[in-house]
């Protein structure tokens, strides 16, 4: 008899916790033979159990299929590869006694000599070669904590991602994932989270993302601002979609910053500027508000919103100051205008190095903008609530 048969199968691998497998065969032939199976596997270490299951179509009508059970243990020692891979975790786990979540952003530079074939393969973002490179380079680069860093990065990825091909990408989901992972592998934890979240959110059906993204999370112990599932209009609009709710409950702080986060993916969304403006001008902010407007400005082409554009700004420059008279008027406002735009990027660069701890580094930054406007009642509060911390 002469027999056909199409199979698949998965394998689920995990450095400490054993591996999976699951296939599946379709099987004709002569004498109209029709015959599914199904198996699944688990190996942990030399011992493996294996489960297969076939059932004949077409034949006895109520037959329960064929079953199958093993249980298989490999004798002799480990090969090289097991023991590079026991090295690893064996770090891994002195290393999860001993040290604090922040050890996990110290990452090799894939500038380092020793690294360069490696580097090689992450640039063609071939990542189940690098990592598997890495792993036979175990032995003779640990213990390093920065090269254990940056396998266990490369071990996620390459279970998600082992190979990409950017070229071939064209939606904007794709291009932000493949930046996220450039930066999860570079130790760039906090844009590769937003990065990837935002990803996720444009491709909210893609569950191998959503589980990429989760991994993410809790190797980088950053948690991710994500879109809820039942919003399926990606990250940007879903943050417009905040700030509006808090514009109309007047908290326009919180407005602005959701905005900024806009600003963080698209510098030019000229919708966001516009609203910055507006929610500055209502916390009276009114050279901030200038400067956002006045940016909104340049960017805007169509004549009619560059007309009612261009009122508003002259409206907020005689609020700022109705006494300048008009030879001083224009470089005043225009100092104003830039120590706002430094005091906002001041103010944004602070509030990042307190979400990572860095409470000292923080506390100067806040300091420099009372330098700027002593009375800036944002710059004054964040540093007390620094302060308090130290």
């Amino acid at each position: 008899d002469k027999n056909f048969t199409l199979a698949a199968e998965r394998t689920f691998p995990s450095l400490n916790k054993g591996d999976i497998a699951i296939r599946s065969g379709l099987t004709i032939g002569d004498r109209d033979f029709k015959q599914i199976s199904a198996g699944l596997s688990y190996k942990i270490n030399k011992v493996g159990f294996d489960y297969g299951f076939s059932l004949p179509l077409g034949t006895i009508k109520e037959t329960a299929g064929n079953h199958k059970l093993a249980m298989t243990y490999h004798f002799g020692g480990p090969t090289v590869e097991e023991q590079y891979a026991l090295e690893v975790l064996e770090q891994y786990k002195q290393l999860k006694e001993k040290t604090d979540y922040t050890s996990t952003k110290n990452v090799a530079s894939l500038d380092d000599p020793r690294l360069k074939d490696i580097k090689d393969a992450i640039e063609k973002r071939n990542y189940a070669k690098a990592n598997g490179m890495l792993m036979q380079r175990a032995k003779d680069l640990l213990p390093d904590i920065e090269v254990l860093n940056l396998s266990k990065r490369l071990n996620l990825v390459s279970a998600f991602y082992p190979v990409m091909e950017i070229e071939t990408y064209s939606d904007d989901w794709e291009i932000l994932l493949s930046s996220g992972i450039e930066n999860i592998i570079k130790g760039k934890d906090s844009q590769a989270i937003k990065q990837i979240n935002v990803a996720q959110s444009l491709n909210q059906n893609d569950a191998g993302l959503s589980n990429f993204l989760e991994k993410a999370e809790e190797l980088t112990h950053i948690k991710a601002d994500r879109v809820p599932s039942d919003f399926n209009r990606g990250y940007i609009e879903y943050k417009f979609y905040e700030s509006d709710i808090l514009y109309e409950q007047k908290k326009y702080d919180d407005a602005a910053r959701k905005l900024n986060q806009i600003l963080d993916f698209e510098p030019e969304k000229i919708a966001a500027i516009k609203k910055l403006g507006s929610c500055h001008y209502l916390m009276e902010n009114y050279a901030l508000a200038l400067y956002y407007w006045e940016n909104a400005l340049k960017l805007e082409t169509n004549t009619k919103e560059r007309t009612t554009l261009l009122k508003i700004v002259n409206q907020t420059k005689r609020k700022i100051n109705p006494d300048l008279d008009t030879a001083g008027k224009k470089d005043t406002l225009s100092k104003q205008a830039q120590n706002a735009r430094e005091i906002e990027r001041l103010y944004r660069l602070g509030a990042n190095l307190y979400l990572k701890g860095d409470h000292g580094k923080a506390a100067d930054v806040f300091r420099k903008i009372m330098t700027i406007d002593p009375e800036n009642k944002k710059a004054k509060q964040a540093l007390e609530r620094v302060l308090r911390l130290r």
